[in-house]
């Protein structure tokens, strides 16, 4: 385990932290983007994560953090009309799938192709560290 957090730590760009959880049904990988003093009001699930969900030999993504809308997007999208956070998921073109993987070093590599993805749309929607906000007027 220890050497799964230290690949995905290093792997995954703008990866602060990782944990793992398990019980006798499954196993939660936590891929944190912020760092603790950056939580807002110091609540760990206030913070930009992935959680995956490792279950036999299937993973999906089973939570995600949320960061503020831009201006545009309140003005110009419906959806978004009323809201005032986009969860970070909802910024990708495509969702994660539940997929299956055959050893760990596949898990690891779906693992870091996903959460590399999200960080990547995620700088880009609120032009980087601490992803506070969409920066889009």
């Amino acid at each position: 385990m220890e050497k799964i957090i230290d690949v995905l730590k290093n792997k995954i760009n703008g990866c602060k932290n990782v944990e793992i959880y398990s019980n006798e049904c499954f196993t939660n990988i936590f891929v944190d983007f912020l760092e603790k003093k950056d939580y807002p009001y110091n609540i760990k699930r206030n913070s930009i994560y992935l959680t995956f969900r490792v279950e036999n030999d299937s993973l999906s993504v089973v939570g995600y953090g949320h960061t503020y809308l831009s201006k545009y997007d309140t003005e110009n999208d419906p959806k978004y009309k009323y809201c005032c956070m986009r969860s970070i998921i909802s910024l990708l073109p495509k969702k994660f799938r539940k997929c299956k993987f055959k050893n760990n070093d596949i898990l690891v590599e779906k693992i870091i192709t996903y959460s590399n993805l999200v960080i990547k749309e995620l700088i880009e929607y609120t032009g980087g560290y601490p992803y506070k906000k969409g920066i889009k007027e």
